[in-house]
């Protein structure tokens, strides 16, 4: 009787270690696509944030000149 125990417990053990096993590669698994995913989300707003700061110097640049011409006019007329 002891010994039908002692093979069941060991079988329900490796049924165990089994299960865990599986079970941390499930969740490496999703680690990797989250990892992925989460790349994609920084490659996407380090594209937006350069956009914007391309658009922010663009406007400045042609709101220097506009001054600068606005200026030119004032200074110009007599």
């Amino acid at each position: 009787m002891d010994i039908e125990l002692e093979a069941e417990g060991e079988a329900s053990g490796a049924s165990l270690r089994a299960a865990l096993g599986a079970w941390q590669n499930e969740l490496r698994e999703r680690e990797g696509r989250l990892e992925a995913k989460l790349d994609g989300f920084k490659a996407d707003i380090m594209r937006r944030v350069f956009l914007l700061i391309l658009g922010t110097l663009i406007l400045n640049i042609v709101v220097i000149f506009g001054v600068i011409f606005g200026l030119v006019n004032l200074v110009g007329s007599d």
